[in-house]
């Protein structure tokens, strides 16, 4: 057993399991199971003490269950990694060459990649364009004449000119007249113009 990874164990625990596992009352694990396993003294051999196939425990590994041993190497080798930002500071270190960042220089690279940007959008737009995959608004800002309306379009949305007369006021009023006998509702405007 004690070249036997996890994986390997599990099979064997699986296996052994359906002649343990017949008419279990409990779902608690026998801890003389856990500590044959913790030992290393578990295989195919092994015998519970606490009355072998008769015992009233499971004899299965809990779902997530980490050997002891297996737990100490993961701690030690998670206490052996360096953290990120010693990392960082790691590369930082083995960089040898580098240049002062000036505000003249950031902007030299930055006029760069703005012009990087906008190649990549024209050749991206060109093949659009070639593709004949445009959209409305990339159709119109490139070539606005081909949106143009007949002279005898009729514009359905055209706005009535204000005038520069003065406003007058209109006063609405509303009469309601019911006739009981016909159980009609009458209702009368009246506009009165104010001045």
């Amino acid at each position: 057993m004690e070249d036997w990874d996890q994986e390997t164990l599990e099979q064997v625990v699986e296996s052994k399991g359906k002649e343990y596992q017949q008419n279990k009352p409990t779902d608690i694990v026998c801890k003389y199971f856990l500590e044959a396993v913790e030992k290393k003294q578990y295989g195919w051999f092994w015998v519970c003490p606490n009355g072998g196939k008769d015992c009233h425990y499971r004899h299965a590994l809990p779902s997530g269950y980490v050997l002891k041993s297996q737990m100490k190497a993961l701690i030690e080798e998670e206490s052996e990694k360096i953290t990120i930002e010693e990392e960082i500071e790691n590369q930082h270190a083995k960089i040898t060459t580098s240049t002062p960042m000036t505000p003249e220089l950031f902007m030299e690279w930055k006029k760069k990649k703005m012009a990087e940007r906008d190649a990549g959008l024209a050749a991206q737009k060109a093949e659009r364009a070639k593709n004949d995959r445009m959209s409305g608004r990339e159709l119109f800002n490139s070539d606005a004449s081909l949106f143009v309306d007949d002279a005898e379009a009729y514009e359905k949305y055209q706005r009535e000119e204000e005038s520069d007369a003065p406003e007058q006021k209109v006063i609405l009023s509303y009469q309601l007249y019911i006739s009981l006998s016909s159980w009609e509702i009458h209702l009368l405007l009246v506009e009165a113009y104010a001045s």
